[in-house]
């Protein structure tokens, strides 16, 4: 679809040779025929074994098999009765006569066929070249037809039918079946040579050896050549490292052979996939690759150099490293061969971490190999744990470069590092990032529906239900909106198998459908569309009667009547999964609801529509008698039984489960339990790991014993639950209560181990060995109660539990908050956990060397942390200094996780375990940074997603007026319009915004907003509730801006206008305002009574319309059976709107007398702004919000200060006086002074802007002026508490976001400064992590400050305490810096243990917000910015894919490719129709209209209809793009189409020859060549003018271009960069005047940059024919007759020769290069004269259009023209002689 028109038919025109193999579609077609039908061909890819069409189906599709194979099936026959190969075709006769489906095709290969549906095929069948076929006129249907095509349709598909017969009768009798079968089976090659197929497991088991010798050459390698340089030598002994090697060299030469030789492939030819066993070609195929070249270079044993020696040179051994080039491919290989011989699925994500693993390793080896090979004496642990640090940016600094080599090293490695930490994070964030920034994602629907809400005042109800939907939405389905993914994400025919899926089990078990054929089935199950209703919600209440029948998915309905008596409503049946109710409404029209339905829970319900049920009974006949005897007398009983039946199966279903002991998966006691598991698993991971570390000889508590064995217990009843009462619901939703079913679930599930291992009381142990020192009783307990915390691994699914509980209980918590707090709880549990285990290790280390100080390296025994001699048993540890072990453990924790590492607490570089622990956790680490960015990108992203859509929206919406050229004035009124779209609906076109929700919602929004004037509308007053809310789903809403035309007088009525905000003014043709309406409907006497317009209406101000469609009315109309009564009515009624007609035409007619008109005028509305009242665009009010915002960040840097350095002068209580007083003023300003905009309203009154102020921030607000500070200093109050004091008006920063927003917004409206939304969100986060820094740094100093007097601090260790207040904040400031941008530099000593405690907080917090809150700033800024050019390279790439696959010819290709040039370079992808359809209705004419009006007015062909209708016709109009040599129209063929040129190059031709150029404006089509003709005559007389050269005075330096004009009919010259032509122009003129002259005009343009063509002024000269071509100069003058120039000219005038004089006023019309149009229909054009003719007829009903015209009926065989009836006698199969 990204092609243009022409282009798109060029390439579907190479699919003409095979559908010209349908009779139908025959070589004797005309050329427009089958370009059309060609055209309408749409690609289809089956994958093996998916079903093309199913027998007995009513498909109509022409399947063309263009590539793969096809089995036929026939039912009750078990083989294959044909096949299709590619060029064979079926479902042509289907497709003409509206049958069902024959037989079954099942595809065999991955199949693609050429697909022609039959509503392709009827926009086939009514294009104006194809009215000889009357297609519409037979019904939808060739039964009555003699077409040729159609009677060899017919007999080849009988002969086809006898074939399959045959085939059929043969299988199922047995005779040859054997010989039958061979003949259809492939031919396969028979080879008695050895070869190894693809699908052969060898493939799988070499894969994994090459990877594992890839990996071991590109680690031993590095690591001898380290080795050998450590010991100064280059070469080194053999050992049995080098047997391993050489074996793996012999291994890799068996391969090459192999590949060469025995390797079978599959290759894709002529359709189908065959296995190639041919030696020859399995050796080209080899030698060919680039593989071959690697191998061969890998296995060239260069290190036989050093054969005759003793010694081995492990240099020469580098060239195998060439096969790390080799790794992605052998993983791709080993992904391949795992799904294909083991059927073993991964993913690419699951092969992107192996890659991402497999190079970690190497790039850590061959960095730690090369710092050990210059670190002499250092272990090899010691260099794998300097790389890991270095690589992973976090620096301890305890291992650093001595020498200038090390460091040149060490800076390689670093660079190394950043890019590497950099591509971990980039994978990563892939891997969790699933922000999706389009309409479909869910935080933006969400956000745009609730503005909807809050503008129109939607019920309480209404609003509830829209947010329940979007709970489920986000809870059930991820978010993710299945009808958006079935429409768009999945081809049809796939979408269809997957609805089927899903409907089956419903429609299945509903005994309404219990004898219908299964192709009708099958079409209900596709016909389904899904709701949602959350609970106690009314399905069918006693206003409204249904029109749908409705089959439940998930939860519980209740079916319920009134008691008679008291009118109270009593259950009489209770509905779950799989069932279905209001069946009758299918098939009569209900009066009213015989019973009542509501919602029990929240409900999946999939409904049917009555029309769309109508309209599939249409093809299924049989279908339709039975459904119309289900409520017979004579089957009366018969149904009865059955439902009693049914209803006994599930009555006896649902006493088995009350009688069974459940509990409910969604009940409120299962998920608050999940919360009691939730906080026992976290009891466990927080206290089991810190006994074991810290609580050294401690005995075990009672305390202890009681909730660790509370916890047991929970976790036991935990088990039993699961095991045996927790029900759940099985595939078919089908809620599932027994036991036994239940333990198999949850043995299913794989949790069973994990539960049952945590529960296993291994603590008995202890009785055994109750210590196991150095670990002490309650150390060894808790060391064998470490089991509990696998249940760890539930711990993601208990959080989304207790979420889903709390929300159900109302409690929503917001989802980004929640998301950054589940961050930081991940990562203090890790760090928790790694601090245990970093001081056990030490701690272990400590007592192994009990008075051993030579031999304790440990971290610990470094800070003094523990006792030089520790024993087992002992003395407890203090619990003081398990403090001060546990804070300085998770202080290390801390530092690593966040990537800080001051390096002030490492690992003793002596002590090999902790070295090996630390290394491990740095990896940890590098994954839950990257995961933290992950998930912050992902936050960041759905919070720009609404704001980038609309800043994207509108950026092309400016790019398309620049390239348009468009005056200032539309400019101002798409940037108008979408600001105003903004403030209603978040920058979302009504039409697309309640598409957001479900049709039911969408249908209760409508009503609270419609519903009062659609009660008193025409005809719709006196329908029924369900035809009502039918047409209100169908509504469209549109924003008109002040001064928009709604519609124009004369235009066609053909939309009804609600009107419900704002107010529209209603003028005569001259203009002249004659009425102002508001909450009404428009003018429906146009609409009812199908004429059109009497009036003009106009927006008085922004306003908010509802729009019925004349289509749409007339649709429903037919789909609830009601075009009969309408005519009726119609006829009835016709005179109410006749008065409300005459009252308008008499009060128009009344406007003549002036005094009218003035006053008319008079009483305009006009809204006045009370006095003293300040709008909110005043540049007083810009002042004021931009100091209140300097105020604000005065108020955040100051508070901190105060209370941090004690520190208050007079000069600041001045200030501080003065911002609080302004910030008082503000409260009363806002209350009596500023006006404010609400939903795009202003709201000016004092009244109502104060009330708005009281019920959003006023409370807040009068919070932060409490003069707390204000009365402590007048007590005397001078140290920190004034600043804790003044933390009332620090509460002000609460509103700090809102405040930057609202300066970034003036900043964009009062200066030509466009602030992005990139730069904001960049502002934000720089601001944000300045404003941190400066708080932690005011407390650090506080904290050190105020323990300086009690322990050393870090102002006490750095000598800070005698320096000025100015140094400390400077040395604070600078510790807070490098802390929360996570540098670590260490310089600053962090000493006690609320200085660390305050440290962990600053990582945590420097780690989220900074260090990755900005990178995924960053990243999602610069992956927005670089979308638009991977999209343009992947489109590129893909059509060159496609065209190559599918042998596109190379001219054709050449001029895809251009286009797509074109339209990067050009157009700046810009789609002018997406553009136009983003705007209103309004503002879309209006821009067409600034193209084309002017054009279609001058046109001859349209001199008889008014400018209203000539707006209606530009309603019509679409943006066409020709591509060079496209022809618009060709002298003797039929043009369709009229174009109004734009721009660009386009050249005419007439039938002798001469050549013009199109001018600007200029209609194109045979159409309007032939009304000129006929209104002035065919020319006479040649026209020659040769343009010299030119002169202009106000010339603005652009490239002009003259503009000849003879009457209506234009010729333009070349545009010149230059003033002197030399061009001649030739045109052929009507000469009427006596004397033989001819008056010529002349217009001059410019064209220039962004201004497209700017008129410069007019001219005009006389020719006559005594003209000798002599010298001209013609003035030029502009609009106010100055004179702006001359044109130097010749010109010649000489009657046409017989020979040149014209005879048909056609002409061929070529684009000579890309050519921008806008197109009009002739259709539309016929359509509209149509309408304007019964418009006259004086009787209304005759003015409806035809209803349901079009419309496939069902036609009886006997007339029939043609025996398309295909009956045949199926012997032998036991089967009905029609399918």
């Amino acid at each position: 679809g990204e092609l243009p028109p022409r282009l798109r038919t060029e390439l579907a025109e190479s699919n003409i040779q095979l559908l010209t193999k349908v009779p139908f579609f025959n070589e004797n077609r005309s050329d427009t025929f089958l370009s059309l039908a060609a055209s309408a061909l749409k690609r289809r890819v089956y994958t093996p074994g998916s079903f093309i069409i199913h027998q007995a189906e009513m498909q109509r599709e022409l399947i063309i098999i263009k590539t793969g194979k096809a089995d036929i099936l026939l039912e009750g026959v078990p083989d294959a009765v044909g096949s299709l190969l590619p060029g064979d075709f079926i479902g042509d006769y289907q497709l003409l006569f509206g049958t069902v489906n024959q037989v079954s095709v099942r595809t065999v290969d991955y199949t693609e066929a050429l697909v022609l549906t039959f509503a392709e095929f009827k926009q086939v069948m009514s294009h104006p070249h194809n009215d000889e076929f009357a297609f519409a006129k037979l019904g939808g249907t060739f039964r009555q037809s003699h077409d040729d095509g159609c009677i060899e349709t017919i007999y080849e598909t009988k002969e086809s039918l006898k074939k399959i017969m045959s085939t059929a009768n043969t299988i199922l009798g047995g005779k040859s079946r054997s010989k039958l079968m061979d003949m259809m089976a492939e031919h396969e090659i028979v080879t008695k040579e050895f070869r190894i197929l693809p699908n052969s497991k060898v493939h799988v088991y070499w894969d994994v050896f090459s990877i594992a010798s890839i990996l071991y050459y590109s680690i031993d390698a590095p690591i001898r050549i380290a080795s050998n340089y450590r010991a100064s030598a280059l070469a080194s002994s053999y050992d049995y490292g080098f047997i391993v090697g050489y074996c793996i060299d012999a291994m890799f030469i068996v391969d090459m052979i192999l590949r060469a030789s025995v390797y079978a492939y599959s290759s894709y030819e002529h359709g189908r996939t065959i296995i190639v066993t041919n030696k020859s070609q399995i050796r080209q195929k080899y030698l060919s690759s680039g593989k071959f070249k690697i191998d061969l270079f890998a296995v060239v044993p260069f290190d036989l150099i050093a054969a005759g020696t003793s010694s081995y040179h492990s240099l020469f051994r580098l060239s195998k490293l060439i096969r790390v080039s080799q790794i992605p491919q052998a993983a791709s290989n080993l992904q391949n061969h795992l799904d294909a011989c083991l059927h073993i699925k991964t993913t690419e994500t699951q092969r992107s971490v192996l890659l991402m693993l497999m190079y970690s390793l190497l790039l850590i080896v061959w960095s730690s190999a090369g710092w050990n090979a210059l670190r002499q004496g250092e272990s090899g642990v010691i260099s794998v744990y300097w790389a890991l640090t270095t690589l992973s940016t976090v620096g301890y600094g305890d291992v650093t470069p001595e020498d200038f080599v090390e460091t040149v090293y060490a800076l390689i490695v670093g660079a190394v590092g950043a890019v590497f930490t950099a591509a971990v994070v980039a994978n990563v964030t892939s891997f969790f990032h699933d922000a999706e920034l389009s309409e479909h994602n869910y935080e933006h629907q969400m956000n745009c529906i609730k503005r909807y809400v809050e503008r129109h005042k939607i019920s309480h109800d209404s609003s509830q239900r829209v947010l329940e939907y979007f709970d489920y939405v986000e809870q059930e389905q991820d978010g993710l909106s299945e009808s958006v993914i079935l429409r768009e994400a999945i081809p049809d025919h796939l979408a269809s198998n997957v609805l089927i899926h899903i409907t089956q089990p419903m429609v299945e078990a509903c005994d309404f459908f219990a004898d219908c054929e299964i192709g009708f089935i099958r079409k209900i199950m596709t016909s389904l569309e899904q709701v949602f209703f959350g609970a106690q919600c009314m399905v069918m209440n006693k206003h409204v009667p249904s029109n749908s029948m409705y089959f439940i998915k998930k939860g519980l309905v209740h079916l319920m009547k009134a008691d008679e008596e008291d009118e109270s409503l009593k259950v009489i049946r209770k509905l779950d999964a799989n069932d279905c109710f209001a069946e009758g409404c299918l098939v009569e029209y209900w009066e009213k609801n015989p019973f009542l339905a509501q919602t029990a829970s929240e409900c999946e319900l999939w409904t049917l529509k009555r029309s769309v049920f109508q309209q599939i009974l249409v093809e299924f006949p049989r279908s339709r008698t039975l459904l119309k005897q289900v409520n017979t007398k004579q089957n009366d009983e018969q149904y009865r039984r059955r439902a009693s039946v049914h209803d006994a199966l599930k009555a006896a279903e649902r006493a088995k489960r009350n009688a069974t002991r459940y509990i409910h998966p969604h009940s409120l006691f299962i998920q608050g339990w999940f919360g009691v598991i939730l906080g026992v698993t976290l009891y466990s991971m927080i206290v089991l790991p810190f006994r074991v570390a810290f609580l050294e000889n401690y005995e075990i508590s009672p305390a202890w014993v009681f909730f660790d064995y509370f916890g047991d217990c929970i976790f036991l009843v935990d088990f039993l639950f699961r095991a045996s009462f927790e029900a759940f619901f099985d595939e078919n939703n089908n809620l599932v209560v027994d036991h036994k079913a239940i333990w198999q679930h949850f043995v299913k599930s794989g949790k069973v181990k994990w539960h049952i291992l945590s529960i296993m009381p291994l603590e008995v142990l202890t009785l055994a060995f109750p210590t196991l020192c150095p670990l002490w009783r309650l150390q060894t307990w808790s060391l064998f109660r470490l089991n509990k915390l696998l249940r760890v691994i539930e711990m993601p699914s208990l959080i989304r539990s207790v979420e889903s509980s709390l929300a159900k209980v109302g409690v929503k918590v917001p989802k980004n908050p929640l998301k950054v707090v589940k961050l930081l709880l991940v990562i203090l549990l890790l760090a928790h956990i790694n601090a245990c285990v970093f001081f056990a290790i030490a701690n272990f280390n400590q007592h192994a060397n009990s008075g051993d100080l030579n031999a304790q390296h440990n971290w610990a025994n470094a800070e003094g942390l523990v006792g030089s001699s520790p024993t087992c048993p002992g003395e407890a540890v203090p619990l003081e200094m398990v403090g001060q072990q546990y804070t300085a453990g998770l202080y290390w924790a801390m530092a690593t996780i966040s990537t800080a590492g001051y390096g002030d607490i490492t690992a003793d570089l002596n002590s090999l375990q902790e070295i090996l622990y630390s290394t491990l956790i740095l990896i940890v680490g590098m994954l839950v940074y990257t995961l933290v960015i992950a998930s912050l990108e992902d936050i960041v992203a759905q919070l720009d997603v609404t704001s980038s859509l609309y800043k994207i929206k509108t950026d092309r919406a400016n790019t398309y007026a620049q390239i348009q050229c468009l005056p200032e004035s539309l400019k101002g009124k798409i940037g108008a319009y979408n600001d105003q779209l903004w403030r209603s609906h978040l920058g979302v076109k009504g039409d697309k915004l309640l598409k957001y929700v479900s049709p039911a919602l969408k249908s209760e929004l409508i009503v609270d907003a419609t519903m009062p004037y659609l009660e008193k509308v025409f005809f719709l007053k006196d329908c029924n509730a369900d035809f009502v809310h039918c047409i209100m789903q169908c509504l469209e809403l549109e924003i008109y801006l002040s001064d928009d035309y709604l519609f124009r007088e004369g235009e066609r009525g053909d939309a009804l206008h609600i009107l419900v905000s704002g107010s529209v003014d209603l003028l005569t043709s001259q203009g002249v305002k004659f009425k102002t309406v508001s909450y009404c409907t428009l003018v429906e006497t146009s609409f009812f009574l199908f004429e059109p317009q009497i009036c003009s209406a106009k927006a008085a101000d922004s306003c908010e319309v509802f729009q019925l469609r004349m289509a749409t009315f007339l649709n429903g109309l037919d789909d609830y059976q009601l075009s009969s009564q309408f005519r009726e009515y119609l006829a009835a009624h016709h005179s109410s709107l006749q008065e409300a007609k005459a009252s308008i035409e008499n009060t128009i007619t009344n406007l003549s007398s002036s005094k009218m008109v003035k006053f008319f005028d008079a009483n305009d509305d006009i809204v006045k702004v009370p006095k003293g009242v300040i709008l909110p665009d005043s540049n007083f009010r810009v002042v004021w919000d931009i100091t209140l915002f300097l105020g604000l960040l005065y108020l955040i840097t100051s508070i901190p200060l105060q209370i941090s350095f004690a520190g208050i002068g007079m000069v600041n209580l001045i200030i501080d006086l003065f911002v609080d007083a302004f910030f008082l003023m503000d409260v009363y300003c806002r209350l009596r002074k500023f006006a404010v905009v609400k939903n795009g309203y202003l709201v000016s009154r004092p009244n109502d802007f104060g009330k708005l102020y009281r019920e959003t921030d006023f409370h807040l607000d009068l919070v932060c002026v409490f003069p707390a500070s204000i009365l402590a200093f007048a007590f005397g109050v001078r140290n920190q508490y004034y600043g804790i004091c003044r933390l009332f008006q620090f509460l002000r920063v609460l509103s700090f976001v809102k405040y930057l927003e609202g300066v970034t917004e003036i900043l964009s409206t009062k200066t030509r400064f466009t602030v992005t939304t990139a730069t904001l969100r960049l502002t934000q986060i720089f601001m944000i992590i300045l404003i941190l820094t400066h708080w932690f740094s005011c407390a650090f100093h506080f904290i050190g400050d105020q323990g300086a007097e009690f322990d050393d601090t870090w102002i006490i260790v750095d000598e800070m305490q005698h320096e000025s207040r100015g140094r400390r904040y400077l040395r604070s400031f600078y510790w807070s810096l490098y802390t929360i941008t996570t540098i670590g530099y260490g310089s600053v000593p962090v000493i006690s243990i609320h200085e660390r405690l305050f440290s962990m907080l600053a990582m945590a917090v420097g780690a989220v917000i900074c260090d990755a809150g900005l990178t995924a700033v960053l990243a999602s800024i610069l992956q927005n910015k670089d979308k638009q050019a991977g999209t343009n390279n992947r489109r590129i790439q893909c059509t060159k894919l496609f065209m190559a696959t599918n042998d596109v010819d190379e001219r054709l290709q050449s001029k895809i490719l251009e286009y797509f040039a074109y339209a990067d370079d050009e157009m700046r992808n810009i789609d002018e129709t997406d553009i136009l359809n983003d705007f209103s209705s309004s503002l879309r004419s209006e821009v067409l209209s600034h193209f084309s009006f002017d054009s279609l007015r001058d046109c001859t062909y349209f001199d008889d209809i008014s400018d209203g209708a000539i707006f209606s016709l530009i309603k019509n109009l679409e943006p066409y793009l020709a591509v060079t040599g496209e022809k618009l129209s060709v002298i003797g063929e039929p043009c369709y189409d009229l174009y109004v040129f734009q721009k660009g190059s386009v050249r005419t031709k007439d039938a002798t020859g001469a050549i013009a150029n199109v001018a600007e404006g200029d209609i194109i089509g045979h159409l309007a060549t032939q009304a000129k003709s006929h209104r002035e005559g065919l020319p006479t007389h040649s026209l020659e003018i040769n343009l010299i050269s030119a002169n202009f005075s106000k010339s603005k330096n652009g490239n002009p271009y003259v503009i000849v004009k003879n009457g209506r009919y234009r010729c333009r010259s070349l545009i010149k960069s230059t003033r002197n032509w030399m061009e001649t122009i030739d045109m052929k003129v009507k000469v009427e005047n006596a004397d033989n002259s001819h008056k010529t005009e002349l217009i001059v343009k410019e064209w220039r940059k962004r201004q497209n063509h700017v008129v410069v002024g007019y001219g005009e000269i006389i020719v006559t024919e005594s003209s000798l071509g002599d010298v001209m100069v013609c003035p030029i003058h502009d609009d106010r007759g100055r004179n702006v120039g001359t044109i130097e000219l010749r010109a010649k005038l000489c009657r046409l020769s017989a020979s040149d004089a014209l005879t048909s006023h056609e002409m061929t019309s070529t684009a000579l290069s890309f050519s921008h149009l806008y197109r009009l229909p002739i259709s539309a054009d016929k359509e509209l004269r149509k309408y304007l003719d019964l418009s006259k007829r004086s009787n209304f009903v005759e003015r409806i259009p035809q209803i349901g015209e079009g419309i496939e009926v069902e036609k009886d065989s006997t007339d029939a023209a043609v025996d398309w009836d295909l009956s045949i006698e199926r012997e032998g199969l036991g089967l009905s002689n029609k399918v």
